[in-house]
């Protein structure tokens, strides 16, 4: 996969049915540049731009077919809503 090219993706979490743009970095975020074994998961979820979500990720994503990272892409989308929830 290529760096800094958006990508979506559709996910379900029970009933709801919802929808992810991402992308894959190297790029310094927020004055934070990942760990060079590593490459940023850069995510908005329900295309909303404006919540963006980074999670540092093995280099060896760029490695995997779109599909693969899409399902990834999809359980850190799950596990931020799951946090955002038990903290409201």
């Amino acid at each position: 996969m290529e760096l800094n090219t958006w990508q979506q993706c559709n996910c379900n979490r029970g009933s709801h049915r919802f929808e992810i743009d991402y992308f894959l970095t190297k790029d310094k975020i927020a004055g934070t540049a990942p760990s060079p074994p590593e490459v940023w998961l850069v995510f908005f979820i329900n295309g909303s731009k404006d919540q963006k979500h980074c999670i540092a990720k093995s280099l060896s994503i760029l490695r995997q077919a779109k599909e693969v990272i899409d399902i990834i892409a999809c359980r850190e989308a799950i596990a931020v809503m799951e946090s955002c929830k038990q903290e409201a």
